[in-house]
């Protein structure tokens, strides 16, 4: 056997001996990176169903699907008709100052009696009756006075209450999110069994559910920053949630993180890759293992040519 012959020998050995040790490196790094990474998905951050206890009809729905809405917009009006008369009578029984003002005028007219009555006492020109009886008309007058503002004060009381239902008709968006469905068309009735009316859905930020083995998720605390991939492309969440408790069959501990979504680019229910690292800038892509063995063919056949 030659020299050049044992040289391609050994050099077809040496080749095979790096593409094993390459593969198991490989293999080993691919392991590592599986094992650091937790698989989950996006969900609204707040999903919610707005609607209305009381039994009522739908009398105009502003809201519609997919429209952007701010805290307090109004998003249904139910039927209104009869609150509305009942509150203009509540306003009308709360304004009305007329017996009051008269209890008021009989209480000073009772007062001077009493007073003009303790004076002629003091001549000896009225008698203890008298002064007793003068007495008790000015404090059943001064009890009257203070049923009347007792009663004003209950009337004040029911106006709010009427204007409180009246604007419980109006139903208003408790939050800032997207209209994900409306639920009810004018016409259509509402009551507690069948309350909802509106489906809201916050999009920004969004909150991320995965889950991950328990060994994994002990040194994750919320506040931490960990990146995440979303249709390969690199966001940084803020750990919100980790939970203390451990699935006893499968080892399992979920975890929930806030993701910022300003232009609201990303969808609910889309796929996420969690990192359990710091944040930190992405990683150096990782070399293809094809592309690997290529690389180290082509060199091993550069120094066979030699």
């Amino acid at each position: 056997m030659g020299l050049g012959t044992v040289s391609r020998s050994a050099a077809r050995w040496t080749l095979a001996g790096w593409l094993c040790v390459l593969g198991s490196l490989f293999t080993a790094v691919a392991g590592a990176d599986e094992g650091l990474r937790l698989e989950g998905f996006t969900e609204a951050y707040r999903d919610i169903h707005v609607g209305s206890s009381d039994t009522n009809r739908v009398a105009t729905v502003w809201a519609e699907e997919g429209q952007q809405v701010r805290v307090g917009q109004t998003l249904v009006q139910l039927d209104d008709t009869v609150l509305r008369a009942a509150v203009e009578v509540a306003r009308t029984a709360a304004a009305a100052r007329g017996e009051a003002e008269a209890a008021e005028q009989h209480l000073a007219s009772r007062q001077r009696r009493l007073e003009q009555t303790e004076s002629l006492l003091e001549r000896k020109h009225a008698t203890e009756q008298e002064l007793w009886n003068a007495r008790n008309e000015r404090d059943e007058a001064a009890a009257r006075v203070k049923a009347f503002v007792e009663l004003q004060q209950r009337r004040e009381l029911e106006l709010r209450q009427a204007e409180k239902q009246l604007e419980r008709l109006t139903v208003k968006s408790p939050i800032e999110g997207v209209v994900a469905a409306v639920l009810k068309d004018v016409g259509e009735v509402v009551s507690p069994a069948d309350p909802h009316l509106v489906q809201l859905v916050q999009m920004d930020p969004l909150r991320v559910v995965a889950s991950g083995p328990e060994r994994l998720l002990r040194e994750i605390q919320p506040g931490m920053e960990l990146p995440v991939i979303i249709e390969q492309q690199w966001h940084q969440a803020v750990v919100e949630f980790v939970s203390p408790i451990v699935d006893a069959q499968s080892g399992m501990r979920s975890l929930k993180l806030r993701l910022p979504n300003p232009d609201a680019k990303i969808a609910s229910g889309v796929p996420v890759e969690v990192q359990l690292q710091a944040a930190a800038a992405p990683p150096a892509p990782v070399l293809d293992r094809q592309q690997a063995v290529q690389q180290t063919m082509r060199k091993f056949q550069f120094l066979n040519r030699q």
